[in-house]
């Protein structure tokens, strides 16, 4: 019905640009991603790229590579090219997840499914140039794909694209993971031999990044930092390792006291300067993680960790993505926290409950249309799971699978990673009003064109 709908398209874009005019006027600017420890040297990566390419293990250098393209772009000026780049993107994020929604509803949704990039929080996150913005643009790019037309050979090669950019890209986009996706994709579209040839050579770009961290470090895997991750959240108080006094994520020296620096795995990459630096790409904090890792299971306690994950983790997860430490430090007003410009809140989220305990201590607890709404969305997919087709089983499998990951793996910042799948939880929203508007009524998936 909207297939062609350039108006609608077009004033939506432009209330987008506008926006971000606005806030520019206001004084915001795209946020500082320079120190980001997730983020390879800016000399290095301009100076020494294929040494980076072929040391750098902790986070696979999809990120990176981006990031450099906006610097050649740019001259060298990335900020001033993001800031234009960056309200363009999400532009496009929305054209895409508008097809996908007209596509497989058919309804007059064109409301509904602008509040989603209208929503002051979109803004800020299209001001800040890291994985869950970057993401959230592959996400609305998924959905177009699996959600409008195309033959199955066409649908298959951009599946498994996405979903090696992906892991390029994120290591929590594990190579173990795209794998079955794409075998999903494979059977459930048969995909033919010259397809399935040509979707493996897509898969080949992030496999090699395992393949070469096992060859050089003996550790199949894009990131070596999970260790030093999961102490963040899962190192039990009560531990008596020697580690656990220690800070995650700090300068390597703080760690000498206790972490031999002088093994093979550190000795043998010393003339590497890449390795070698003041930052978090250094080779020795693969032994620091090692360490963390080592504790971690260790002192392992069940009940610590699941505590951690209830009234951490998974609160976190479904709370408003504007209370994300960088952003609300970087947005608020002044010293006084909790108050934001016109253009830092949240459409969905809903005032805090203050209570005054026994103790007299005040506590808060906060709430929002996600903490409401999401985890009813998540019993309602499983609930109707024979009933979907193929690409919203795939969208649930995905949303419950990084749902549970990132609740458990760094509940600290839950919240900041949901949004990189934030439009499969907003398209799934739909599904679920459909199916309870109109019940058996609404149509299954659209099957894609079959030659």
């Amino acid at each position: 019905m909207f297939k062609n709908n350039p108006k609608y398209l077009l004033s939506v874009c432009s209330a987008i640009i506008l926006g971000h005019a606005a806030m520019f006027i206001a004084g915001t600017r795209v946020i500082n991603i320079d120190t980001h420890y997730q983020l390879i040297d800016k000399a290095d990566l301009h100076e020494r790229f294929w040494q980076c390419m072929v040391y750098m293990n902790g986070n696979p250098p999809g990120y990176s590579i981006l990031i450099l393209l906006v610097d050649l772009m740019s001259f060298d000026n990335r900020y001033v090219m993001l800031q234009i780049l960056l309200p363009l993107m999400q532009c496009l994020s929305f054209v895409l997840f508008f097809n996908a929604v007209q596509s497989r509803f058919q309804r007059d949704l064109r409301i509904p499914a602008a509040i989603l990039f209208l929503n002051p929080v979109t803004y800020i996150y299209f001001n800040y140039p890291f994985y869950c913005t970057i993401l959230f643009n592959i996400s609305c790019l998924l959905l177009y794909v699996l959600f409008t037309e195309r033959t199955n050979q066409n649908k298959v090669l951009w599946l498994v694209g996405i979903f090696a950019s992906m892991c390029f890209i994120r290591s929590s986009w594990h190579l173990y993971f795209i794998t079955g996706f794409s075998i999903w994709a494979f059977i459930h579209y048969k995909a033919k031999a010259r397809t399935i040839v040509i979707a493996c050579m897509f898969l080949a770009l992030p496999a090699s990044v395992y393949v070469k961290n096992y060859i050089l470090y003996g550790r199949f895997t894009s990131s070596t930092w999970l260790g030093i991750n999961l102490s963040r959240t899962h190192l039990y108080p009560g531990c008596n390792a020697p580690i656990s006094k220690y800070v995650p994520f700090y300068n390597t020296r703080y760690y000498e006291s206790y972490v031999d620096f002088s093994g093979p795995e550190v000795t043998k990459f010393k003339d590497i300067p890449v390795l070698n630096r003041n930052n978090f790409y250094n080779v020795r904090y693969m032994v620091i993680s090692d360490s963390f890792m080592v504790a971690v299971k260790r002192c392992f306690n069940p009940a610590f960790s699941l505590k951690q994950v209830l009234i951490g983790g998974v609160p976190v997860f479904f709370q408003t993505p504007v209370m994300y430490g960088i952003l609300y430090n970087d947005y608020q007003v002044g010293t006084d926290k909790g108050k934001y410009p016109w253009y830092a809140i949240d459409f969905f989220d809903l005032p805090d409950i203050h209570y005054i305990g026994k103790s007299g201590k005040e506590f808060i607890i906060s709430f929002s249309g996600y903490s409401i709404i999401y985890p009813l969305l998540l019993l309602l997919l499983l609930y109707n799971w024979r009933r979907l087709g193929f690409e919203m089983q795939l969208i649930s499998i995905v949303i419950l699978l990084f749902t549970s990951l990132y609740s458990v793996t760094d509940p600290l910042e839950s919240n900041r990673m949901r949004y990189e799948i934030e439009p499969l939880y907003y398209f799934a929203v739909f599904y679920m009003a459909s199916w309870f508007i109109y019940g058996r009524k609404e149509k299954r998936d659209k099957k894609p064109l079959t030659a």
